[in-house]
């Protein structure tokens, strides 16, 4: 499947599992421009790989894969300065989070390799128990990989 394909099932799967408890439709990601994605890029000190970035701008789901523009406030970059700079937990600068965060428990890229496609491999860290970066749990060896995995986690466990 492209990412083209995967994020428009993840999005379809997103409205059928959670229906009428999301509640109104979320924002779409149209606020998540070239230009957005590239300051996130640039205060992370990363490289979103094309999947990431094509998610960030065509998922009406991205968050907190967003551009700075999002009014929530709750980019990527200010996820990451949140749960690095507000707490005691430890957070190692190889692994940049997008998912989770609130109980200790999130999904990062692993900045310290890519593939060929310059995708990073994703890794589960918890924040409140973890301390080492050999600790790091894989999960997924690209992002499509990763949403796939979500997409099948979501319709197994939620629905």
């Amino acid at each position: 499947m492209t990412i083209e394909e995967i994020t428009l099932l993840y999005d379809e799967t997103l409205r059928a599992v959670w229906g009428d408890r999301m509640g109104a439709d979320p924002p779409t990601s149209d606020y998540a421009t070239d230009a957005s994605i590239e300051a996130d890029e640039l205060a992370l000190s990363i490289r979103f790989p094309a999947s990431v970035r094509y998610f960030m701008q065509y998922s009406n789901f991205g968050y907190p894969l967003v551009g700075p523009g999002d009014p929530r406030r709750q980019t990527i970059t200010w996820l990451n300065d949140y749960y690095r700079n507000n707490f005691d937990w430890v957070m190692p600068q190889e692994l940049v989070m997008f998912s989770g965060g609130h109980d200790g428990d999130c999904d990062c890229f692993d900045t310290r390799t890519t593939d060929a496609d310059g995708e990073y491999p994703i890794v589960y860290w918890d924040l409140e128990s973890m301390k080492r970066i050999e600790e790091a749990v894989p999960v997924a060896s690209t992002f499509p990989e990763y949403l796939v995995k979500r997409i099948e986690w979501l319709m197994t466990n939620i629905r």
